[in-house]
């Protein structure tokens, strides 16, 4: 765990942003002293400068009660449209024509839901359907999104059952899972996830699905990600009695790092400026890296959008000073501005005032155990609540997007090492881009592959 920590420090934003100082790497060896109660593991790290640091964890050995739902018989879904401006012949298209340039509008349907018993739980229930995602909407069988007039409970999915509420949602999603034969990697990284601890994960089936009484193959059923209680819950911005909403930056921020940033309308958007990065092993500077966001959360006003685009590029410098510099930057009160804070004595006080430091070693875990492919492009959520109850920490849940993962791309063919720390490869191989740690006694960096 501890050395876990550590590599989670420099990860920053966790799109692999921090880098190795040009400069000898050679400090005095750590030491560590493990000590262990009934209610937590504590770790002392000794750092070079002879200070002490004690690391928490509560959940120590990342054990978790959370049981997928299994089944000898898969669950059905039946979308049926009864959209009376479709012309007749066409009553597919809404499934079978749109793209990533043009995934159309949501069709009126009506879904039903039988599980693994042939009982019928969502019976003709009206909604829309439309196709969604990216890349994926270009394959012959595309991802979908279900959205319900009113609220539904699927099949048993973040359902508590001494709550008849729990469990209801408008918006559902079917993943195709078109380029992983194997239909498992994305509700393997998001069981493996479940068991890392309690940040919000989307709960997962799978499916049969038939569109218009056609059988269209086998999906998994998932949720969508959004800021909803059970799902990412922070503060919304609220309505306000003349009808318009709430403006002021002290709510809750649901982000995506997203290579598609550009698709989004301009005030769902933003970019941060990355310092060049060192490689640890030559004299090459690389200074290209993706570094669009996109706000998945609603806001209503410029001001919103600016200030989540501040907060992201402080904690970035955050991070960046801390490791690179021996700089100990912190927020003002108002989380608008940062400055040399005297009371900071090393790298994981400081980032840990600005990171929830567990949610972020979970990423890092996950990202390596799937050698996931999109972790310096885009599918990567984080989230930060600046409301009176929230914690004002930058927040790493909502996994998402592993079916290029588990070995299912050329860049990760023996699963061996450390994927997610020191290689990334993009989709299509093409070319190979190191963005990842070069682990020394300072931490991180970025080395040729």
């Amino acid at each position: 765990m501890k050395k876990l920590l550590e590599t989670a420090l420099g990860l920053g934003l966790c799109v692999s942003l921090i880098g190795c100082k040009k400069k000898d790497n050679t400090t005095k060896a750590s030491t560590t002293t493990k000590v262990t109660t009934k209610a937590k593991t504590t770790e002392k790290i000794t750092t070079k400068k002879e200070k002490t640091i004690v690391i928490d964890t509560d959940n120590p050995n990342y054990e978790s009660s959370y049981t997928p739902i299994l089944s000898d018989t898969l669950p059905r879904i039946d979308i049926n449209v009864n959209d009376p401006t479709i012309e007749e012949g066409h009553e597919m298209d809404f499934v079978t024509v749109p793209n990533r340039e043009n995934k159309w509008d949501y069709t009126t349907c009506n879904v039903t839901v039988t599980d693994e018993n042939s009982n019928i739980t969502v019976n003709n229930k009206s909604a829309g359907v439309k196709v969604r995602g990216n890349w994926t909407t270009n394959y012959d069988k595309k991802p979908l999104r279900i959205k319900f007039d009113k609220k539904q409970a699927m099949l048993g999915l973040n359902d508590d059952p001494d709550n008849p509420d729990d469990g209801k949602y408008k918006s559902w999603l079917l993943l195709a899972e078109y380029k992983d034969w194997s239909m498992l990697r994305n509700a393997t990284a998001f069981y493996l996830s479940h068991l890392m601890g309690d940040y919000y994960v989307s709960d997962f089936r799978l499916v049969d699905v038939y569109i218009n009484n056609e059988y269209w193959g086998v999906y998994l059923l998932c949720e969508q990600q959004e800021v909803k209680d059970g799902r990412v819950e922070i503060a919304e911005a609220e309505q306000l009695e003349d009808s318009t909403y709430y403006q002021g930056t002290d709510i809750g921020y649901f982000l995506e790092f997203d290579g598609y940033y550009y698709d989004e309308e301009p005030l769902q958007q933003f970019t941060v400026n990355y310092k060049p990065l060192a490689d640890c092993d030559s004299a090459k500077i690389f200074s290209n890296f993706q570094n669009g966001f996109t706000i998945k959360s609603d806001i209503y006003s410029t001001a919103q959008r600016d200030f989540i685009k501040n907060y992201i590029q402080n904690v970035f410098n955050i991070c960046y000073s801390a490791i690179y510099d021996d700089i100990y930057y912190s927020f003002n009160d108002t989380y608008t501005t940062i400055s040399v804070d005297s009371s900071l004595e090393n790298s994981y006080e400081t980032i840990s005032k600005v990171i929830d430091l567990d949610s972020l070693v979970n990423a890092y875990l996950l990202a390596d155990i799937a050698c996931d492919t999109d972790i310096a492009w885009s599918s990567f959520f984080m989230d930060v609540d600046f409301s009176e109850n929230g914690d004002k920490k930058l927040r790493f849940e909502a996994p998402w997007d592993y079916d290029s993962g588990f070995g299912n791309t050329k860049g990760c063919i023996s699963g061996e090492g450390e994927y997610a720390a020191s290689i990334l490869t993009d989709a299509t191989n093409y070319k190979l881009v190191c963005l990842g740690l070069c682990y020394s006694t300072k931490l991180i960096g970025l080395r040729q592959c």
